[in-house]
C-alpha cells in the first residue's frame, strides 16, 4: 500500500477577547485515516512522511474506532525490545493464549494497529467550538488528541491539544467567560 498521511495546515484563528462561536474545521488537521489490520511499521512510515503524531483508526465502514498515537507506537516499541533482551515478563503481553493454554508462536496480530491503538477514540463532533474541545481536553487530561468526527462517526481530521491552546480551565486562551 503507497498511501501518504494527508495533512493539511491548522491554526485555529479567533482574536483573544472574541466568542468562541467558529467551528473546530478551522483547528483541525486532515489526516487520512488507517485501517485496524495495518502493521505498525506500515503507520509509522506513514506518520514520519507526514510530520504527524497519531491518526485515527476506522473499520470496513469507514467509522473511528480508535486512534493511533506515537505514544501507542512508544509501548509497542518498548515491548519488542523487552522481548529481545528475553525478558519473560514480556511474553504474556506479545503472545495470546488459546483455548488450551497454550501461547501461539506465531503471533501476527502483534504488529497490526488494532492490537496497540487507544480504543475508544475520545471524540468530537466537527460542529463543536473550541470551548466544547477545551472542555473534553480538561475532562481527559491524559489524552493529546481529540477526533473530529461527522454525524456518522466518520473522522474529519484530529485536533491536538496545542491546536486549540486551551487556558488550564475550559475555555481557549484568551476566551473570556460568559
Amino acid at each position: 500500500m503507497n498511501r501518504k498521511i494527508i495533512t493539511s495546515p491548522n491554526r485555529c484563528e479567533g482574536a483573544a477577547g472574541t466568542r468562541d462561536d467558529h467551528q473546530l474545521a478551522a483547528c483541525m488537521r486532515r489526516v487520512e485515516p488507517i485501517r485496524d489490520y495495518q502493521s505498525i511499521a506500515e503507520v509509522v512510515e506513514l506518520l514520519d512522511e507526514g510530520g504527524r503524531s497519531g491518526t485515527p483508526v476506522v473499520d470496513e465502514r469507514f467509522r473511528c474506532v480508535g486512534i493511533l498515537t506515537r505514544t501507542d507506537i512508544g509501548h509497542y516499541l518498548q515491548m519488542l525490545r523487552r522481548f529481545e533482551r528475553r525478558d519473560e515478563t514480556v511474553i504474556d503481553e506479545m503472545f495470546e493464549t488459546d483455548e488450551f493454554g497454550q501461547r501461539r508462536a506465531l503471533n501476527r496480530g502483534f504488529h497490526q494497529v488494532r492490537r496497540h491503538m487507544t480504543s475508544p477514540a475520545v471524540v468530537v463532533p466537527a460542529d463543536a467550538t473550541r470551548s466544547e474541545a477545551c472542555r473534553l481536553f480538561s475532562r481527559h487530561p491524559h489524552i493529546h488528541h481529540l477526533v473530529v468526527v461527522d454525524d456518522d462517526r466518520r473522522p474529519r481530521g484530529i485536533l491536538e491539544r496545542r491546536d486549540v491552546q486551551c487556558d488550564h480551565g475550559n475555555l481557549p486562551r484568551g476566551e473570556a467567560g460568559p
